[in-house]
């Protein structure tokens, strides 16, 4: 393994072959119909230690989506649950299946799963080696200390940044990987900010506020 610069830590070290989004999240059976995955490079720490938070974020992810290959994914889910028995008494206990108004305006039964926060953590982990990894290959910089990440809720900001967000993703840069199965982009707010946008199988979006430290204190 060469030595060099991991792109998520930013410590440098032997390098491994990383896949974001995550390998977890593409079972065999997709994995058969996609063309280059797409790779990065991190460290081993980075990539192998990664277990928990890959399987959970899987779980989270095949409950939801609702794709072409939802079965593939699905059944997936099911064998992580039952190799691990520690995430499947969890779902177990704290999931339950809720009816909602999917795009097309149709009643669906979807499985919800309430995180407690160590849960919450190891998903947000998850979701956060993915913004890490794209910042890099987006912008060519490791996405470091000077950073302050954070999830948000579109639905939660104020009428101004919505529609700021709105205008700028119509004509933003977005990067297309692994079949279409991923898509994600970078927004330079007015403010300084950058908002991270990323879509998994056409189903899920996260939405990831990227800010310096030093605007943080002011």
């Amino acid at each position: 393994m060469k030595q060099g610069l991991c792109i998520i830590c930013g410590n440098t070290g032997e390098l491994t072959r990383d896949h974001l989004p995550q390998r977890s999240l593409y079972p065999k059976a997709i994995r058969s119909k996609i063309v280059n995955m797409n790779i990065i490079q991190a460290c081993e720490a980075c990539n192998n230690g990664a277990k928990l938070e890959d399987e959970l974020f899987k779980v989270i992810i095949g409950m939801i989506v609702t794709p072409e290959w939802n079965d593939e994914l699905k059944n997936s889910v099911h064998s992580t649950l039952d190799s691990n028995q520690k995430l499947f008494k969890y779902v177990n206990t704290n999931s339950e299946v809720r009816k909602i108004d999917n795009s097309s305006g149709q009643v669906e039964e979807v499985n919800i799963l309430a995180l407690n926060k160590e849960m919450e953590n190891n998903f947000l982990l998850a979701i956060e080696r993915c913004v890490k990894g794209f910042y890099f290959q987006f912008f060519k910089s490791i996405l470091i200390k000077n950073k302050v990440l954070q999830i948000i809720n579109p639905k939660a900001l104020y009428s101004r940044q919505k529609k700021e967000i709105f205008e700028k993703s119509k004509t933003a840069d977005w990067r297309v990987i692994n079949s279409d199965t991923c898509r994600y982009t970078f927004l330079s707010m007015d403010n300084s900010d950058i908002i991270f946008i990323m879509n998994l199988y056409g189903s899920i979006d996260f939405y990831y506020l990227v800010r310096d430290i030093s605007f943080n204190k002011q």
